[in-house]
């Protein structure tokens, strides 16, 4: 993922967790951003959030701007370090930010099996499209998901509606500024830099 979007999106985690599970369908909770590391292997899955419950449980979140892939068995591989490590039941969602990073194995389910042979794994995971989402959630949910509204399922000609309600809803919020900045640079994953101005 290329950095500024990886570093924006995960600002915005940090900053509004509880926002982050309605996303994917879950009811919004109070959620608590934990250590995404899996020490064994090289790297990090990009957020981790853990739902107090009852019961306790973990979501994890891979944003994707490009095609990759092998996501599917990265996936994987953080859903069970993430469980072994923290010893609680974990929800992969896999967020993919823009059209180039759909790939036809972004099936949700990711298995293994030898020739002939029934699959000896089966691992299902949430995929996310963002540009088949209809804005209005957004618009309406929590602060942390707002700036994500421009790349839902907008017509051009309907952005600056969209813009204009994220203005009302940001008018009076002490972290506006943040927030107008996210947008900004979540923009730049769909739009020319002359329209996002």
């Amino acid at each position: 993922m290329a950095k500024p979007f990886d570093a924006t999106l995960k600002s915005l985690l940090e900053a509004s967790p509880r926002d982050w599970p309605a996303l994917a369908g879950y009811p919004a909770a109070a959620a608590e951003v934990i250590d995404a590391d899996v020490s064994t292997i090289s790297g990090a899955a990009d957020k981790v959030l853990r739902i107090p419950g009852p019961p306790p449980w973990l979501m994890h979140l891979e944003f994707q701007t490009g095609p990759d892939r092998s996501l599917p068995r990265r996936v994987h591989g953080y859903n069970a370090l993430l469980e072994d490590r923290h010893d609680l039941p974990v929800r992969s969602a896999v967020i993919l930010l823009r059209p180039q990073a759909d790939l036809a194995n972004l099936t949700g389910v990711y298995e293994r099996q030898f020739a002939e042979e029934a699959p000896y794994l089966t691992f299902r995971y949430q995929v996310i499209r963002v540009w088949q989402l209809p804005a209005a959630p957004l618009l309406e949910g929590g602060l942390g998901t707002l700036p994500l509204a421009p790349l839902c399922a907008v017509a051009a000609g309907d952005l600056p509606s969209v813009i204009e309600r994220m203005q009302q809803r940001l008018r009076d919020q002490r972290q506006a500024r943040e927030l107008w900045t996210a947008t900004y640079v979540l923009m730049g994953l769909r739009f020319h830099q002359t329209q996002i101005n």
